[in-house]
């Protein structure tokens, strides 16, 4: 297109019409160029930034993402993220153009991410910003994720959990109620997580074939509990349980009164009067406190001493792929090459 000269200014100015990323026409013109062929050069990089790259901020981005994903997502998740964009990104990005973002920019916002947040979070933090970039190159004409160019930070695997062993599991199990060890015994056999315990109904409990059914969860949003969805796929599960574990579990369903098939199982529990409890009976006994989903660790800590297979255990625990499982728990495996070559050696011997 050509250029023009400003008669009272003796100045070169270009002046041009682009599509933008929602197919609206705009009429674009800079001025103050000294040549023709500098109000030229402007013009066609102009053209190649924003004919083809969207020019809204980065705040507009964030809302359609969030958008998009209330109608694809878990909404504790959603809830989640909400809060990651709101505290550790959206200070940094919200008003600047989400084309005009590079990764310098990331690096900067990096470093102060880096004195705030602990490795676990500085990944998932990240992990966010790269999916929202991601999600304006699919749908919003983005050319590129100056996040991934940056490089992540963080790490996956945060500081080892916490394990009770069994005996002291059975230990601190002296110095409870009933209807808390009947909890806290299924949570610690059973590796369910806390959240799809406390969604159980008593239908969900299988005496005859020893088993529970895991479909649902029970998330807490501000001060609203709702029952949803499981994690993922995968957690929607059927898992057996010992005998043991179900006549503990008889035995507690004989305290309640009348109770109806589809009422929670463990009714008059909440999150935190469980982890009460349990805190309480740790002190008791002497014990090191745990988490409630250390519980959950400590399950998949008995599996792999018992020697089950790993992916047996990620099916268990409902995780999504092998990977998370392997990512949390994989230190624990402990065979070396020389076990590997012991135990090889043995099979060659008693072959022979």
């Amino acid at each position: 297109m050509p250029v023009y000269l400003d008669k009272n200014t003796k100045k070169y100015y270009f002046k041009c019409y682009y599509t933008d990323w929602q197919g609206e026409k705009h009429q674009a013109k800079r001025r103050g160029f000294a040549l023709a062929r500098e109000a030229k050069a402007a013009e066609r990089e102009f053209l190649a930034q924003y004919a083809t790259n969207p020019n809204y901020t980065f705040q507009d981005v964030y809302e359609k993402y969030i958008n998009d994903c209330s109608a694809r997502l878990r909404k504790t998740t959603v809830t989640n993220k909400q809060s990651f964009f709101e505290h550790a990104i959206l200070p940094f990005f919200h008003a600047m153009k989400i084309s005009e973002i590079n990764p310098v920019h990331v690096r900067r916002w990096q470093n102060d991410i880096l004195m705030h947040y602990a490795p676990t979070s500085q990944r998932i933090i990240h992990g966010n910003l790269s999916a929202l970039f991601n999600f304006a190159i699919k749908f919003y004409g983005l050319k590129n994720n100056p996040a991934r160019i940056a490089g992540s930070i963080g790490t996956l695997k945060a500081h080892r959990a916490k394990f009770w062993t069994v005996e002291q599991f059975n230990l601190a199990m002296k110095f409870t109620t009933p209807a808390a060890k009947a909890a806290f015994t299924l949570l610690f056999y059973s590796g369910l997580r806390v959240g799809e315990l406390l969604a159980l109904t008593i239908q969900d409990y299988n005496p005859a074939a020893k088993t529970i059914n895991v479909s649902k969860s029970l998330s807490t949003i501000g001060s609203a509990q709702y029952i949803g969805p499981t994690k993922n796929s995968q957690s929607t599960r059927i898992v057996s349980i010992p005998a043991s574990v179900c006549a503990l579990i008889d035995e507690y369903l004989k305290l309640l009164y009348e109770p109806e098939a589809e009422e929670p199982l463990f009714m008059y529990f909440s999150k935190p009067t469980l982890l009460k409890q349990l805190k309480a009976a740790a002190e008791k006994a002497g014990l090191e406190k745990i988490r409630l989903h250390d519980l959950r660790h400590s399950h998949a800590s008995l599996l792999i001493n018992l020697g089950i297979n790993i992916l047996a255990i990620s099916r268990r625990l409902g995780h999504d792929d092998i990977k998370t499982t392997l990512n949390i728990y994989g230190h624990l495996y402990h065979t070396t090459n020389e076990e590997i070559a012991a135990k090889i050696e043995n099979l060659i011997t008693s072959n022979n």
